[in-house]
């Protein structure tokens, strides 16, 4: 065990327990955060500038799809990221939806979103996912302390686009996404930059509460309160647990699948809890997201689609 990985467990077994956690963790999180990045020579307080280094374009009877690598001096190694524009919206300025979807990345997200209004769409595509299919926790973990880096950096390269209104930028995290988006917000705000509304879609926050509830009726009650234990000390730098508590008032919308099997109600219920009081909650009666489910993605796009609208007129 790695003396990061140690001083993860110690720190989030500690905070989880004690009766001040809520004055601790904001100060505890952005200490390690900044330890931890300082550690791997990467700069967590500025944003990293970004080139384009390729690019290949591509259409359908909708939109225009700009694939593209970017590269820093980073060494987060490239972002690739997927830009859909609508087919006529050149010589224009438009808002942003930074989308982080699921296991779906890059121009299959952006494919998949629907909206009422001109809007450029823009699909993340993860660095490291195999290692949640691998089931590797720690390097999962340090996978996923790599892209708020890569997020913060591609959010101030958006805003600063000819063809993006700067004020506008905005972020939605979808399953995996909605794990992945709290920390990245994190690092945003403490390089002083801050969405204009960011949606919360059919995740879940303490790592622990949902490994309990797949380890229940596998195991006895003494083994899973352990094993929940180590996984909230393990998890902790990245949790939306740790992270939602500390990020600033804005526009949030926090949309949950009542029946969802993926993340149990204890979980879902973090976002609801612990985002910011500006939260706007929305619950459907469904299962878990999914790619395949077309109907489902198509009445969420268009509820998200219409809140965004409604916060353009405030």
């Amino acid at each position: 065990m790695g003396r990061w990985t140690l001083t993860l467990l110690l720190l989030g077994l500690v905070i989880s327990v004690s009766s001040k956690a809520d004055r601790l963790n904001c100060f505890v999180s952005h200490t390690l955060l900044r330890s931890y990045y300082h550690e791997l020579h990467l700069q967590m307080e500025q944003p990293y500038r970004l080139s384009v280094i390729n690019e290949v374009v591509s259409e359908n009877e909708m939109r225009r799809f700009h694939k593209l690598t970017l590269q820093s001096e980073a060494p987060f190694g490239s972002i690739e990221v997927t830009l859909a524009f609508p087919k006529e919206s050149r010589a224009r300025q438009l808002p942003v939806l930074l989308v982080l979807g699921g296991f779906d990345t890059g121009q299959r997200t952006v494919e998949l979103v629907e909206t009422r209004d001109d809007v450029v769409l823009v699909g993340y595509e993860y660095p490291g996912l195999n290692y949640f299919h691998q089931g590797d926790l720690e390097k999962m973990v340090e996978s996923m302390t790599l892209v708020p880096l890569q997020i913060a950096s591609l959010f101030k390269w958006l805003s600063e686009q000819s063809w993006a209104i700067s004020e506008r930028v905005q972020t939605l995290g979808v399953s995996l996404g909605a794990l992945y988006l709290p920390i990245s917000q994190r690092v945003l705000k403490i390089q002083g930059q801050q969405p204009f509304a960011t949606i919360f879609a059919f995740g879940g926050g303490d790592f622990g509460a949902i490994l309990g509830a797949e380890l229940r009726g596998h195991a006895d009650a003494a083994t899973i309160e352990r094993a929940v234990s180590l996984a909230r000390g393990l998890t902790y730098l990245v949790d939306p647990r740790t992270h939602l508590p500390c990020l600033p008032q804005g526009h949030y919308l926090t949309l949950s699948a009542l029946r969802d099997e993926i993340f149990p109600e204890e979980s879902r219920k973090i976002f609801e809890e612990l985002t910011p009081q500006t939260n706007e909650v929305i619950r459907f009666d469904e299962t878990h997201i999914h790619p395949q489910k077309s109907e489902m993605i198509r009445e969420v796009s268009l509820v998200i689609s219409d809140w965004l609208r409604r916060l353009q007129t405030l």
